[in-house]
């Protein structure tokens, strides 16, 4: 069996805050937040190559997040409430030429769906009609969209897109399946472990994330890869050594490269 190969390691020295995939073109979206200086950057990594493109940095350098990306465009909001984190307003930035598109200022994000076009709140105090945006130009395409049928639309898209990618079980301490995969792990690695643990079964291998306790009532997070047909343990390394709890979704798979963040920074890629 082909033991899996680093594609690439890329440490930003500020924390990964969220990340956000096209899995259609195998680009990440990445929203960078270094609260010591209060600066956010957005960058787009391309997964086949393993290179990142120039940092993008909003003329509001804080107060703005990353809502999604998809067709090579970051979709951007501010915040409506800087106290309870509401978001309003939508910027969309060609990830390419690192320029505005559109904005608009009163329009709450939604979500994405077929078309190219991105569904909204026309402001944040309209939750029951929604407008329908190009992604490229932010022209109103169609008003007064019922919420039943913007529900359905971007609930449809996102299906479609989550079928390109994979994306582990949670299985939480209290799951039933929790103590056989904890004696897996048991019997293949020797290590005991806690509070949960992420599974994904994809091609030849067995992908687990699990907890080991660490010392000062910490925890140790490990990514471990396992043949499928005999469960010898292939390869594993940590994630984070010194973690307060335990967390799920730690890692995802984007056609053949396994994506993992380690010690809130790095961003590393493993080809099989």
């Amino acid at each position: 069996m082909d033991i899996p190969q680093k594609r690439f390691s890329l440490t930003f020295k500020v924390p990964i805050w969220q990340i956000r995939p096209d899995f259609e073109q195998e680009l990440l979206a990445i929203e960078l937040r270094d609260g010591d200086r209060l600066q956010t950057e957005f960058i787009l990594l391309d997964v086949k190559t393993g290179q990142a493109g120039a940092p993008y940095q909003a003329p509001e350098n804080w107060w703005v997040g990353l809502e999604d990306t998809n067709w090579r465009v970051f979709f951007l909001h501010g915040f409506a409430d800087r106290k309870v984190g509401a978001h309003v307003g939508i910027t969309a930035v060609s990830a390419d030429k690192q320029q505005i598109l559109w904005q608009h200022n009163e329009a709450v994000f939604y979500g994405l769906v077929e078309g190219g076009k991105v569904l909204a709140q026309p402001d944040k105090t309209e939750k029951a009609k929604f407008i329908a945006l190009d992604a490229h130009s932010g022209a109103i395409l169609e008003n007064a969209i019922p919420r039943e049928q913007a529900e359905a639309a971007v609930a449809a898209f996102a299906r479609t897109r989550a079928q390109r990618g994979f994306y582990p079980v949670p299985y939480p301490v209290e799951s039933e399946y929790f103590n056989l995969l904890s004696r897996f792990v048991l019997t293949r690695t020797g290590r005991q472990v806690a509070g949960i643990i992420d599974y994904l079964e994809v091609g030849k291998f067995l992908i687990l994330s699990y907890y080991e306790a660490a010392p000062d009532d910490k925890w140790k997070n490990w990514l471990g890869l396992f043949a499928a047909e005999t469960g010898v343990l292939v390869w594993e390394q940590v994630i984070n050594d010194s973690l307060a709890g335990w967390g799920t979704s730690s890692f995802f798979v984007m056609k053949n490269t396994l994506l993992f963040i380690t010690e809130k920074d790095t961003l590393v890629g493993y080809s099989f």
